[in-house]
């Protein structure tokens, strides 16, 4: 019917998270943690996000400059060489 019965572990958590994960769930992997240890982890993801996301925004922006330099300032040929919207058009 769908539902796949696990081995359990003995550890109460592992044992949850599997279940979890089983039923779809996300599962918290930082429960039973201390609370500053848990936060010291949260603090440390968040800005390894944070800077994930800068640098993602730092490429996208190199990426507009180079094709846009190479276009001189004719934007609609700058344009052109990066997109397409002729899907429609056989060539």
């Amino acid at each position: 019917m769908g539902h796949v019965g696990l081995p359990t572990t003995g550890d109460p958590f592992i044992d949850r998270w599997e279940a979890q994960i089983a039923n779809g769930e996300t599962p918290d992997l930082t429960e039973g943690m201390l609370p500053e240890k848990r936060a010291e982890i949260k603090k440390k993801i968040r800005a390894k996000i944070e800077s994930n996301t800068r640098e993602e925004e730092a490429k996208q922006h190199a990426r507009l400059e180079k094709t846009f330099a190479s276009a001189g300032n004719d934007i609609a040929a700058a344009y052109a060489s990066e997109f397409n919207d002729d899907y429609g058009k056989v060539p």
